[in-house]
């Protein structure tokens, strides 16, 4: 069988949907490690935000939604 492959909106999308969740599941914890993920995620993101259709995917404002503490 032939797997199916995304395109690359497909691609960053999933990647957009996959960090959101993530940073939602993260949110409330406090430890070293969590605030590393957290970082880490938000990073990605900055870097995603780059492509010009980051924004039709639901963030307009990464530091707005979700605040470094």
């Amino acid at each position: 069988m032939i797997k199916r492959r995304n395109n690359g909106n497909e691609i960053l999308k999933r990647l957009i949907e996959n960090i959101l969740i993530n940073l939602d599941e993260l949110a409330g914890d406090k430890s070293d490690f969590i605030d590393g993920g957290r970082y880490a995620f938000l990073e990605c993101l900055e870097i995603i935000s780059g492509w010009d259709e980051f924004y039709k995917y639901g963030i307009s404002d990464i530091e707005k939604a979700y605040p470094i503490e």
